[in-house]
């Protein structure tokens, strides 16, 4: 694997070298980042960069994205204009990409590297009946299946529509590796909310049809237990929101909102068969550094592999007895 991360990049741009001369600057620079970047990446990423990114599509893929092997980006708003050259970019920094346009312009990608192959899978949903913004489907080397999504940001009434019909999506491959990546825009129960938070989302009609059940006395959790009666979370309680940036009213307290969830297939894929110094253990973190902290409004959440034991893994049963507890 080590060797693999230090010559992807060589072979990938050698081509693109006698192209075009003019560019040898800039290739230097692609490879001295790619060589700086520890030899264990982040396996997966998930990274909401709000409205299309603020900061220059480049800076991303230099200053984190070239850290990771599968990158799920929600708000990759414009992407698909020229004038912002995503896939020039993408390919320029070793990556193949798959961009789904969705209701409301805020699409969803997926990111993988070159020496990955990357296909649209036909569960791919665009159903504006159910999904605020989308369901993107990919297969990496016809192996492992990731669905990027970015739920409703308004309802969580309508996220339980959404999370149940994601179910029905996956049932018809739950004997393969699944991962779930995205803005849920859900809280867990695994996570800790004190009664202030609870006040403060009632003080809002926004907070309260985004976080609170229908009686507004408590939080809603269900669009997340629906998920975990199929895929679990390895979670470190860590907020995702807010950064630095602060555009989002509604990311009004420290809050988990992004996620990496997987069924058990993809957690023995990971921690097995991922490659020949498996086994792993697994960890996901919010990646927080001078970079992330202002170039959105969300955290990005990565998922590393490890030789110690460092995760805390959730299922359904799990939350069931969370939910059962007071605020």
């Amino acid at each position: 694997r080590k060797e693999k991360r230090s010559c992807l990049f060589f072979v990938g741009w050698y081509g693109w070298l006698g192209e075009t001369a003019a560019n040898s600057s800039k290739l230097l620079k692609i490879l001295v980042l790619a060589l700086l970047v520890p030899s264990r990446c982040a396996e997966v990423c998930s990274y909401n960069v709000c409205e299309g990114g603020n900061d220059s599509l480049e800076n991303y893929f230099a200053n984190f994205l070239v850290r990771c092997e599968v990158a799920i980006i929600n708000e990759a708003n414009g992407w698909h204009v020229k004038k912002k050259a995503a896939v020039t970019i993408a390919i320029q920094y070793g990556y193949n990409m798959e961009l789904l346009r969705t209701t409301h312009d805020f699409d969803i990608a997926v990111l993988t590297r070159k020496s990955s192959l990357l296909e649209r899978g036909h569960l791919t949903s665009t159903d504006a009946k159910i999904f605020h913004h989308g369901l993107l489907h990919c297969v990496i080397n016809q192996t492992l299946h990731v669905f990027a999504t970015h739920l409703s940001p308004h309802s969580a009434f309508r996220r339980r529509r959404e999370a149940s019909r994601i179910l029905e999506l996956v049932s018809s491959i739950e004997t393969q590796p699944i991962v779930l990546v995205g803005d849920l825009n859900t809280l867990s129960p695994f996570d800790s909310y004190s009664p202030n938070v609870l006040r403060i989302f009632q003080s809002d009609p926004r907070l309260s049809a985004k976080f609170l059940v229908k009686d507004n006395r408590t939080i809603d959790y269900e669009p997340m237990r629906i998920l975990l009666s199929v895929f679990r979370d390895l979670h470190s309680q860590a907020p995702t929101v807010p950064t630095a940036l602060r555009t989002d009213e509604l990311h009004a307290v420290p809050m988990r909102l992004d996620y990496i969830l997987m069924n058990d297939c993809a957690l023995n894929f990971f921690r097995y068969t991922y490659d020949d110094q498996a086994p792993y253990y697994l960890t996901i973190n919010p990646h927080i550094d001078n970079f992330t902290q202002r170039a959105s409004d969300h955290y990005p959440v990565i998922l590393t592999l490890n030789k110690e034991d460092k995760c805390i893994l959730h299922s359904f049963t799990d939350a069931v007895l969370l939910m059962s507890l007071p605020l």
